[in-house]
């Protein structure tokens, strides 16, 4: 998006003008193109400053990315437990084959493959974002999910869309569609509380008067207890504040149900996408979508019904 958006010239002036120990970059696979620029800028200026890539971009191309990159480190799988040991071991001279969750590369250029980290299994021990360290200003006007659907036709920002902020209630996915990031970032799926959630939520309202929340999740109604937990919770916080907290989120249609949508929908939910992919069932077979064109097309009818609209997703 433009709002972001920051000149090749602007970045480069500031990685020039910037002091720092290493740098992480993250990304899904379309930015390698960007990600191989920055990398490359990054070396011409700091050489001797250590580079991790995570993410799908680099996840997804480990070997890669290290051959045909200054890139010095490869992150693969959830990156948290796996960064804090590496910076321990970056500053005191140790040994970077003790790290699971990484490749790296050698002294000799020679390419290193470690073991895999375990998923975090417990998400709520995780600490909240340093969301003071964003520019909020720019973020808050500027979801991935956005609630004004003029959004995702001119980027346009009105003054009654309510200040919006990302959150991740889950991860994992148990599904095995061919094209996703499932076999290097994890199936293993986990949720944080209701709770948990419902704190960062009231942090980011009472901080920054967020009032719509959009969960990034691969899968956030895998679990429908873990759904009707959440909405009887936000529906206490909305009566508690006196104010309408709205959100939104993905959806898999072979999970949809009207008392799910309903109950979503009671509880301030006005957004949820699906990745169609396809309206031809041959297509979705070899996708290994696991989902039916009816139940496509029964998920679409329920939350425009409840929603008023819903928001899809197709490959072309």
């Amino acid at each position: 998006r433009p709002e972001f958006a920051l000149s090749k010239q602007e970045v480069e002036k500031r990685i020039r003008e910037i002091s720092y120990h290493l740098v992480g970059i993250g990304g899904i696979i379309t930015t390698y193109k960007y990600v191989k620029w920055l990398i490359n800028v990054l070396n011409k200026y700091h050489p001797e400053k250590k580079i991790i890539v995570g993410g799908s971009v680099g996840a997804s191309i480990p070997r890669t990315m290290l051959e045909r990159n200054p890139v010095d480190i490869v992150c693969v799988g959830e990156g948290e437990e796996t960064v804090r040991e590496l910076v321990n071991v970056l500053q005191n001279n140790g040994d970077l084959s003790t790290v699971k969750g990484i490749w790296f590369k050698g002294n000799d250029g020679s390419i290193y493959r470690n073991e895999l980290r375990e998923p975090i299994n417990d998400l709520d021990k995780l600490p909240f974002p340093a969301w003071d360290l964003f520019p909020m200003d720019i973020y808050l006007k500027n979801p991935v999910g956005a609630p004004n659907r003029n959004k995702w036709i001119d980027g346009s920002f009105a003054e009654e869309t309510p200040l919006s902020m990302n959150l991740s209630a889950t991860r994992g996915c148990p599904y095995q569609c061919i094209y996703c990031y499932h076999d290097f970032m994890g199936q293993k799926y986990r949720y944080r509380s209701p709770d948990n959630i419902i704190s960062e939520i009231k942090y980011l309202y009472a901080h920054y008067e967020v009032k719509y929340f959009h969960f990034i999740d691969d899968e956030f109604v895998l679990k429908k207890n873990f759904v009707y937990q959440f909405c009887q919770k936000i529906k206490h916080l909305q009566k508690e504040l006196g104010e309408r907290i709205t959100w939104g989120c993905s959806g898999r249609a072979n999970l949809m149900t009207e008392e799910l949508i309903a109950t979503m929908a009671e509880a301030g939910c006005v957004l949820i996408g699906y990745g169609i992919e396809s309206g031809s069932q041959k297509m979705l077979n070899i996708m290994k979508k696991k989902v039916l064109v009816e139940q496509a097309k029964q998920a679409v009818r329920l939350t425009q019904q409840y929603l008023g609209w819903a928001d899809c997703s197709f490959m072309i």
